[in-house]
């Protein structure tokens, strides 16, 4: 299954464009980049330098979409963005956080 995944700080300047103007409407906020969970896993496996196994279950039930992408087109139209935070950064950062946190709570 595919996913389109969002930095926090990226969905935070978009939704603070779309806050801040004088157009109505819905809008979609996410990210630009398309990654399938299992390279999400390797990802987050890899950045915490663990293994990374794949179930080989096939019985499973599973109703939810093959492709979630978002079409950001309407609020990049409020404020054109070049730059996005990438998936491996991302993840980098929430691992350092959550690291911090459990730091700060050994302390």
């Amino acid at each position: 299954s595919l996913r389109t995944y969002c930095y926090v700080d990226d969905a935070v300047e978009m939704l603070t464009a779309i806050m801040f103007s004088q157009v109505q409407g819905v809008y979609n906020v996410g990210g630009i980049s398309t990654t399938s969970i299992r390279e999400l896993g390797e990802i987050v496996a890899d950045q915490l330098e663990v293994p990374f196994f794949v179930s080989t279950d096939d019985n499973r039930q599973d109703s939810s979409p093959k492709n979630v992408n978002l079409n950001i087109g309407r609020v990049l139209e409020l404020q054109p963005k070049t730059s996005f935070v990438t998936l491996e950064e991302g993840i980098s950062q929430v691992i350092g956080w959550y690291r911090m946190l459990i730091g700060s709570r050994q302390s």
